[in-house]
């Protein structure tokens, strides 16, 4: 998703190289297992994973993952030539491209075995979730399917419900690893790669060993504990494109549903809900302007917005408004109101909005 600054329409996307970095790098260090597998599903969680590709390569990143084929098609395109884990529901009819492409994949139901004979997966566990994997009871019957399909089992894994309650004594999560290391000591031992932790469990732990990571979110600046030294690597920005006087009781947009209650100056945005602002919020939205906080009014259209700019002083056409991104705090707040988390926020701002790579955010 690499594209430059739309001519027409001043609203994008600025993914900061340096705060990437930084991320990648604080939470790697943490790692003391050999397996370090950073998430870049969902085109880097609506970060553009053509931009962040070559940060991952210089940084001798040995090993992405995915969940379609076609994600891992696009990386092998875009020239990435280490270990790509996908986590894919389905591999009918894969297998040729499977080896096409080098994908690892992973087994997360025992149907996947005859689909995948002659090939080296990683192996994944039910311990909690109920959603993906084998459940521990399948576990040998599993391992002597992969024997006899010619399966090499590489690696095997499992994912936290709730990583980051992982130290609290008689945790589900302290449960759920207790469970995943008895099967994986019982049927598993002499598998080269074993990987549990996710960012909430590895933030939680500080520090591992025992098990390799999977971060996702963290690697983009976010986390369930709000971890401070994580940096938002997104800044969502708009400019605007028209300003409007409005009388007391005017009413701003469809509806209206937001009547002005005193004379107001109201400033036009070219992004919407197509854009990936969510419509239910309308009126409830605050962007920044001029270093200032700044209340979205009325309903949220598909291509634009608007905000209240009326106690802003020498407010012109073409000034930038922030969505979201120069503090962590904006993407959180939008979360809370939407009663959801980070990664809806970040993955749900739409393809129609260029990603521009920048080193740092000024």
């Amino acid at each position: 998703m690499a594209k430059s600054e739309s001519l027409s329409r001043p609203t994008y996307a600025e993914i900061s190289s340096e705060n990437f970095l930084h991320n990648l790098n604080y939470i790697r260090q943490k790692v003391k297992n050999p397996f370090f597998c950073p998430m870049v599903k969902a085109d880097a969680y609506g970060h553009g994973v053509s931009l962040l590709l070559s940060l991952l390569e210089h940084e001798k990143i040995n090993s992405l993952g995915v969940v379609t084929i076609e994600e891992a098609i696009h990386l092998r395109r875009l020239g990435y030539k280490e270990q790509i884990l996908c986590f894919a529901s389905i591999y009918k009819n894969c297998k040729d491209i499977i080896d096409k492409y080098n994908i690892t994949p992973v087994l997360s139901d025992l149907s996947h075995i005859d689909d995948l004979a002659d090939t080296s997966v990683h192996v994944e566990l039910n311990t909690a979730m109920n959603r993906m994997g084998i459940h521990p009871n399948e576990a040998q019957t599993c391992i002597e399917k992969s024997i006899g399909n010619k399966i090499h089992i590489q690696g095997v894994m499992s994912h936290f419900a709730n990583g980051k309650t992982l130290l609290e004594e008689d945790s589900p999560a302290a449960k759920q690893y207790e469970y995943f290391e008895s099967c994986v000591n019982r049927h598993f031992a002499g598998v080269e790669v074993k990987h549990l932790y996710n960012t909430d469990a590895l933030l939680a732990k500080g520090e591992v060993e025992d098990f390799g990571a999977r971060p996702g979110i963290s690697l983009y600046g976010y986390s369930t504990a709000k971890d401070e030294n994580l940096k938002p690597v997104m800044r969502l920005k708009t400019r605007i494109v028209k300003i409007h006087s409005v009388d007391s009781g005017e009413g701003v947009s469809y509806g209206p549903i937001w009547r002005a209650k005193r004379k107001s100056k109201i400033a036009v945005l070219p992004i919407g809900y197509a854009d990936g602002l969510k419509r239910h919020l309308s009126s409830r939205y605050v962007f920044e302007c001029h270093g200032q906080k700044v209340s979205q009014v009325g309903i949220v259209c598909m291509d634009y917005c608007m905000i209240d700019v009326t106690d802003l002083e020498n407010v012109k056409m073409g000034d930038v408004v922030y969505v979201f991104g120069n503090e962590p705090e904006a993407v959180y707040e939008q979360a809370r109101l939407e009663k959801t988390i980070p990664y809806e926020i970040l993955t749900s701002i739409s393809e129609r909005v260029p990603r521009v790579l920048v080193e740092k955010f000024v």
